[in-house]
């Protein structure tokens, strides 16, 4: 909607020049249209609300009665789990729109992010919700998955060996460092870690995998 906007600019310039009054007026409508729909775009979640992005009667109540930052981190969770990822993300945003420094909307929307094959956008928000719930090893396992997906593979390394501080037995951090060194052929490392892990099947597939590869 920007480009269409750049590309009617000019037409601004040269309104002055247009022969009558009647053909300014036409042109200066057609640029209120385009500037209003680039509005209604940009407008928060809740102010553009459309049948696809229809969560449970419950959660609309809600949102319509009391609109407030952990209803719509409710109803973004809903949509997610429906992989409908484009409401989810509206929602995350109008959650922080009411609530910059609301960790589970910042989290969850990074998560859904990763889902959507935007890592780089993830890394951002999961760095602002980092000291925002600094207890939990959940930020540092995604920030480190996001990275990976980056192939930031150092970085990664140290954000799950962060979360392993914060939880020494965290299958999610396991699982996410040891898949990482992996990667770099660092089989001896990831096997010390994996060696007394707990023992589920993910991890006991990774144990495989390095030992194979050693």
């Amino acid at each position: 909607m920007l480009q269409q906007i750049d590309k009617r600019l000019p037409i601004l310039m040269d309104l002055r020049s247009m022969g009558t009054s009647t053909a300014r007026k036409r042109v200066a409508r057609a640029l209120c249209r385009i500037l209003l729909a680039t509005c209604a775009c940009t407008a928060p979640f809740f102010a553009q609300k459309t049948p696809a992005c229809k969560g449970p009667a419950e959660l609309e109540k809600a949102i319509a009665s009391h609109p407030s930052a952990g209803a719509y981190n409710a109803i973004g969770a809903y949509f997610g789990s429906q992989r409908q990822f484009s409401c989810a993300i509206s929602a995350f945003e109008s959650a922080l729109h009411l609530d910059s420094k609301s960790w589970e909307a910042h989290y969850n929307l990074a998560l859904t992010l990763l889902e959507r094959g935007s890592a780089e956008r993830a890394v951002r928000e999961l760095r602002i919700a980092l000291p925002l719930r600094s207890d939990t090893p959940l930020t540092n396992v995604a920030l480190g998955t996001a990275l990976r997906q980056l192939n930031h593979l150092d970085e990664a390394i140290a954000e799950f060996k962060t979360a392993l501080t914060k939880d020494a037995q965290s299958v999610p951090a396991l699982d996410g460092l040891t898949r990482t060194l992996i990667d770099q052929k660092r089989y001896s490392a990831a096997i010390s870690y994996l060696r007394n892990g707990p023992p589920t099947e993910a991890l006991q597939l990774n144990l495989a995998i390095a030992y194979s590869k050693s």
